[in-house]
């Protein structure tokens, strides 16, 4: 566990929705459909009967002999499938490679024969379920296995690699609590780190499952790891995660290039927020999560030297949508916490030391919405979406 401390300051600053959807590439799309995708499963049916089918996925612009599939499946007797359109036909895959969580996330990978840009459908089978349930499908990627899924841009030495990290000693004293890889039970890497000199931070939403307390969200992180592994990617993508209870998770180690945003890596620090935010009517961003967010970056803004031209949200950076509206709709008052302290007024916070890995930064925070009226704003903001 490590103590991060950190100033809070305020300031105002207007915002704006966004409402654009962008296409991401390697991301299959469906018209009508948006992510997530719910499917109603009844009980019973026989096995192998079609339950859920979507339409075709929109034309791709590029090669694939991979679709890796991404969500929540309550009930384990149901079936993913893909049929990939050639000509007048359909060709049936079942997964070739999957992994179900005990509370119900999954992943599922489907290996074509050979390269293709032909559209494809993704449907659902049953294989007996005993009750009702829903199954939802966050997000569906397509990709070429072989391809180098972490390339920086440019080549890494040999003498940059590393397979593990040992942080130097933090220049800012710590004051928040971190949930440390050994505490959430991270698997080893599966290959070389890459050594680089943070100076870039990158905000993300995981566009997955919005934990209800500590234990599922360390399940979400154990299921992150192996997802994103699943995509031959040599760890967790992000260097910390943060949950809607406010707790810091360890990712991959901030001192190694991480794997979150396409070709801008490299000394780019990526923070994701559980859960995901594109729907107005969905779970916001908790208070929890946005005070843990704000101690966390403004202890990177102090120790790697990060001015506000260098915070961004993954869409600033990458054709996608991410980190979602609800986010990405507040970053000028984000940035305005972080970076323009208000006519010189900083005031500390009042901290309390925490126990049991869980950060509360509610508690962490008491007082800072009413000493702070940007953050006020910020949280109010969510309230009356």
């Amino acid at each position: 566990m490590k103590l991060v401390k950190f100033s809070l300051c305020s300031a105002l600053l207007a915002f704006a929705y966004g409402t654009a959807r962008c296409e991401e590439d390697g991301v299959l799309l469906f018209k009508d459909v948006p992510f997530p995708i719910e499917a109603r499963i009844a009980p019973g049916g026989e096995p192998g009967s079609r339950l859920f089918e979507t339409p075709l996925s929109e034309p791709l612009s590029a090669d694939y002999d991979t679709v890796l599939i991404d969500g929540l499946m309550p009930d384990p007797d149901v079936q993913i499938q893909i049929r990939v359109k050639y000509g007048a036909n359909f060709k049936v895959l079942t997964q070739s490679e999957s992994k179900r969580f005990p509370n119900g996330r999954f992943w599922a990978k489907f290996q074509l024969g050979g390269p293709t840009r032909e559209p494809l459908k993704i449907a659902v089978t049953s294989g007996g379920a005993a009750s009702a349930s829903t199954l939802t499908i966050y997000s569906a990627e397509v990709f070429i296995r072989t391809a180098e899924k972490e390339a920086s841009g440019k080549p890494a030495s040999a003498d940059r690699k590393f397979t593990h990290f040992d942080p130097k000693p933090p220049s800012t004293e710590l004051s928040f609590i971190q949930v440390d890889r050994s505490d959430w039970g991270a698997r080893q890497p599966m290959g070389n780190f890459v050594a680089h000199s943070p100076d870039m931070i990158t905000l993300h939403h995981t566009q997955g499952s919005f934990p209800s307390n500590y234990t599922n969200a360390v399940t979400e992180m154990q299921y992150m790891q192996s997802y994103h592994q699943a995509k031959g990617w040599t760890d967790i993508g992000y260097h910390y995660v943060i949950s809607p209870q406010g707790d810091i998770f360890e990712g991959r180690p901030v001192g190694m290039m991480g794997a979150h945003v396409s070709g801008k890596n490299e000394n780019n620090i990526g923070i994701s927020i559980m859960g995901s935010y594109n729907d107005m009517d969905g779970p916001m961003p908790t208070n929890d999560a946005i005070y843990s967010l704000i101690a966390l970056t403004k202890y990177l803004q102090a120790e790697y030297k990060i001015g506000a031209n260098r915070f961004y949200a993954h869409r600033d950076l990458d054709n996608t949508d991410c980190p979602g509206k609800l986010l990405y709709s507040r970053m000028g008052i984000l940035k305005s916490l972080l970076f323009n302290p208000s006519s010189g007024k900083t005031k500390a916070m009042a901290f309390k030391p925490l126990t049991g890995g869980v950060a509360g930064a509610a508690e962490q925070l008491s007082g800072a919405s009413e000493l702070y009226p940007a953050l006020r704003d910020l949280l109010d903001s969510y309230e009356g979406r």
